[in-house]
Parts: C-alpha cells; sequence; structure tokens
C-alpha cells in the first residue's frame, strides 16, 4: 500500500499487464516475516479473550464470534456460508457476483454502478478479470482465519496504540470488503467510531465514479497477486 490514491493503475491496464507478461514476480510477503497474533503492540486495551469480540474496542470480524450466545451462533452459521460460497462458487459476470454477495448480505444492496463499469469494459478484460483474478480474490478473503486469530483493536484518540499488519493482511481486509463479508455496522454502534469496511456502498451508490470502482478493482488486483 502506501501509494497515493490518484497514482493508482486503472484496472484496464492492470490487467493487459498481466495478460501480456508471464514472468513470474515474488510476493514481497516472501519478505516480510509473518506477525504472531493479535497483531497489535503498545495497546492500552489488552487483547479480548473469552467473549468479549464484539466490544466497542474492537473491529467485528466475519469470522469471529460475538458476545452474545445468539449473535455468536449466527455469526459462526453466516462464516460457514460465506466459505461455502466462495470455495465453490465462481462469478463470470457482475449480476452473477452480485447473486453471491446477497447470498449472505442484504438484499437491499444495490450493484447499479458496478453492472455500468462491466458492461462499458473491454469484453476481453472483463472476461480475464472473472476468469482468473477474481478466483485468486475468492481464495484470498477465504485466509481471513489463518491471518486474524484475533480482531482488530480500534484505534481512538487519545490512545496510544499500534497496528501492525502485513501487506498480506491488508490484502486479505480487502478481498473481505470486495465480497462484503463484514458485519453490517449500525451507527449506533461502537459510538460511531467505525464506518463500514465493506463496498457495496460503492458498487451501488450513485455518485461513484467509474473511476473510482476502477481503482479499487485495480487495488484488488493488485492484492491477488
Amino acid at each position: 500500500m502506501g501509494v497515493p490514491f490518484g497514482h493508482l493503475k486503472r484496472a484496464p491496464e492492470c490487467l493487459k499487464e498481466n495478460m501480456s507478461s508471464n514472468e513470474k514476480v515474488d510476493s514481497p510477503d516472501e519478505k516480510i516475516p509473518p506477525i504472531p497474533p493479535p497483531y497489535v503492540r503498545l495497546g492500552e486495551i489488552a487483547k479480548p479473550t473469552g467473549n468479549d469480540h464484539s466490544t466497542d474496542n474492537y473491529v467485528s470480524m466475519p469470522h469471529l464470534a460475538d458476545a452474545k450466545n445468539s449473535e455468536r451462533n449466527y455469526s459462526s452459521y453466516r462464516w460457514e456460508r460465506i466459505k461455502s460460497v466462495l470455495q465453490y462458487e465462481t462469478p463470470h459476470n457482475s449480476l452473477a457476483l452480485e447473486k453471491v454477495i446477497k447470498s449472505y448480505g442484504s438484499h437491499h444492496w444495490k450493484f447499479d454502478i458496478l453492472h455500468q463499469y462491466f458492461e462499458i469494459m473491454d469484453p476481453q478484460i472483463a472476461n480475464t478479470f472473472f476468469e482468473e483474478t477474481l478466483p485468486k480474490i475468492q481464495e484470498l478473503a477465504l485466509k481471513l482465519p489463518e491471518l486474524f486469530t484475533e480482531p482488530l483493536n480500534i484505534l481512538k484518540q487519545k490512545r496510544n496504540m499500534e497496528i501492525h499488519l502485513t501487506q498480506q493482511q491488508v490484502a486479505c481486509l480487502l478481498a473481505n470488503a470486495f465480497f462484503c463479508t463484514f458485519p453490517e455496522s449500525n451507527p449506533k454502534s461502537k459510538g460511531g467510531q467505525v464506518s463500514g469496511i465493506n463496498f457495496n456502498t460503492l458498487y451501488g451508490d450513485p455518485r461513484s465514479s467509474h473511476r473510482k470502482i476502477e481503482s479499487f478493482v485495480a487495488l484488488s488486483i493488485t492484492s491477488s497477486e
């Protein structure tokens, strides 16, 4: 990461580079030593234990149980559903991608901008994305339990805290945001400190330009490599 948003390559350029180059590029993550859980250092708040994962101090993760039993059971069921869908279903167009996301997400989410983007994309580039790139993003999203054994702390004002993440961990979070796997945020929860991470607002927001979607798709492509 660390690249200004405006300098990100747009999706067609990224895909064309992938299509024209057969050279194997070593992943930067191979040179980065793994960081042991919970990936949080110098925090005033102790790492969660037992059933306190849903407190206001932590980001709600799709694969981790919530505090209440009913929520814990639902969280477990929902992640199993997500795993099943992402393991065995590979969307081949934006309509199929919408269907996959809605199978475990909200049926009220809109995907108009996403569909418009792929409608104007070169067919060959779109096919490359769905046939080659998207399966890699699915595989990366499913590594969430392996890469995050504890929820992430919310960095608050006037608190001396750090979060250390590898590039692979950041890419995994983006992959899950791409597939909208994170629990929907409640505006009243966590004191309004955390906004939604899922890309569903981008996919359906009429204020989202095609260039923004291209940047996010390009970012997802880069993360999956």
